[in-house]
């Protein structure tokens, strides 16, 4: 599996197609999850599984594991992951696996936001455009474009 390297332009194309693949599939995989069993038991066993995989491979390539539990900042990190895919499952019980995934990933419209205000990052114009057409898209999702939601509530 020469071809499958870092260093690579085939390698980064294939890790590429293969990442896109692994998350795209997981909307669907997680929402056929949570109708068959609890959404906190099914997040229980994937985080279970895989921080199984993680330490099976630091122990085979012998990479020290105490520095991924050492300081406040990983436990931070992984505390609040891990209550984003809570979230997300317990959101699957009420929507389809595509508006999940597409408001999962509206992510990046909040990031360019909250770098413009929190860190004093320029947004170019194209960018404020990008981002009013997502937060637009986000309302039509939520919503299905029908402004009564919002106004009655």
């Amino acid at each position: 599996m020469g071809w499958l390297t870092t260093d690579s332009k085939t390698g980064a194309v294939a890790g590429l197609l293969i990442s896109v693949a692994a998350w795209g599939s997981s909307f669907p995989v997680i929402k056929v999850a949570v109708g068959e069993m609890d959404s906190l038991l099914f997040i229980d066993m994937r985080f279970v599984l895989s921080a199984l995989i993680v330490i099976l491979y630091l122990l085979a390539t012998r990479r020290p594991i105490r520095r991924l539990v050492s300081g406040k900042t990983p436990w931070i990190l992984g505390i609040t992951n891990g209550l984003g895919f809570v979230m997300e499952a317990f959101g699957l019980n009420f929507t389809t696996a595509t508006n999940a995934s597409l408001l999962v990933n509206v992510n990046v419209v909040f990031m360019a936001t909250f770098s413009a205000l929190n860190l004093g990052e320029k947004v170019k114009p194209k960018a404020k455009a990008g981002i009013a057409i997502g937060l637009l898209g986000v309302f039509i999702i939520t919503t299905a474009g029908d402004v009564s939601m919002i106004l009655d509530g």
